[in-house]
Formats: C-alpha cells, structure tokens, sequence
C-alpha cells in the first residue's frame, strides 16, 4: 500500500522555493544565482531626467577619452602621470594635464602646489641640482641685471601672467643648445638646458 501522506507533509515545504537550483535545472559555473546590479548601474540605465542622461553620456565620453589618451602614453609617461593623478580633482583636469607640454605640466603641478620649482626629478628636460650653471656663472637668487651682466641679453623673453610680477623665462643660445633661466618676481629660480 501507499505511505500515508498528508497535504501538509507535502505542500508546506517552505524551505524549497519552487525550483531549485542544480536539482531542477542546470547550474552554469560562476552563476551566483544572484541578478545584482549596482545602485549607479540602474541610475546610468534609467536617468531621471533628459539632462541628467545628457550628463551621463558626457561622463561617459570623459571616461573613454581619458582610457584613449592613457593607453597612448609610453611606460615612463605613464608612471609619472600615475605619481600625481591623485591630486587631480577630476577626469577633465587629468585630460588636460595630458594634453600640456613637458614643461607645461611642470608649471601647471607647481601651480598647483604639487611640485616645487626644484625640477630635477622630472622627466625629459634636464634640470640641474646643483646651484648654478655654466661655469659657476649663475645662482639661484641672481637678480635680472646680474643675469645680463653674466650672460648678456637673451634671445627670447616670454613672460608668464601680469607683466608686473616679473615671471618670466629668458631664452640663451650657447654652442647651439637652447637655455632656459627662469624668473620668479624678478629673481632667478631655475634654469634649464635642452
């Protein structure tokens, strides 16, 4: 004969749901069971707004932008970019940090505090530690007039903001190398040789 049986015994099984995983139908490997999507995963898919979806493919595109330029970068780029992306407060700024000139970013993480005007371990442009150059010739501190005595008149002038600060880069020509000495409220504060 049948084992006796109640509808209780057998229908009140809360413990299975309806179908089990593995019993009723095949598992695939790395399936958690678990359909979990991100807080921002659903905000990126479902924007509130017009402008707000606007302003998700704008982020979007920054972030694709960023990876182009990043993947662009050789092994040494990319190691001095990683040395001070953390003080960038957004992708836009690393974008523009990687668009500048070598000795744009120096100015640009100086002016941000970063760096100092001790560029020596910067990459590419050779600046020298010790305090002078040519033969003893010139100092950190030397005023403008001491620079001309010493050197002469330079070739190019380029003047960094409001005239009046006297932030400056004075370009030299010596055996065909171009030399750079710079300026801080008329004062020399570095120099460099290319």
């Amino acid at each position: 004969m049948l084992a006796q049986r109640s509808y209780i015994d057998e229908m009140d099984r809360e413990t299975d749901g309806l179908f089990v995983a593995g019993r009723d139908f095949p598992v695939t490997p790395g399936d958690t069971g678990q359909a979990y999507r991100s807080r921002e995963e659903i905000l990126d898919r479902t924007p509130a707004s017009a402008a707000e979806s606007e302003q998700n493919e704008y982020d979007e595109s920054i972030r694709n932008e960023l990876a182009r330029k990043l993947r662009g970068l050789s092994e040494g780029e990319y190691a001095d970019f990683k040395k001070v992306s953390d003080y960038f407060e957004n992708d836009s700024e690393r974008i523009y940090y990687l668009q500048l000139s070598s000795y744009e970013k120096r100015e640009y993480l100086y002016q941000k505090g970063v760096m100092g005007r001790d560029y020596a371990q910067t990459r590419g442009v050779q600046f020298l530690r010790s305090q002078s150059v040519r033969n003893n010739e010139i100092f950190m501190g030397m005023s403008k007039d001491q620079v001309v005595g010493a050197w002469g008149r330079p070739t190019r002038i380029d003047v960094a903001g409001n005239p009046r600060n006297q932030n400056e880069r004075w370009a030299f020509y010596n055996n065909g190398k171009l030399q750079y000495v710079y300026f801080e409220s008329g004062v020399v504060q570095g120099w460099a040789l290319e």
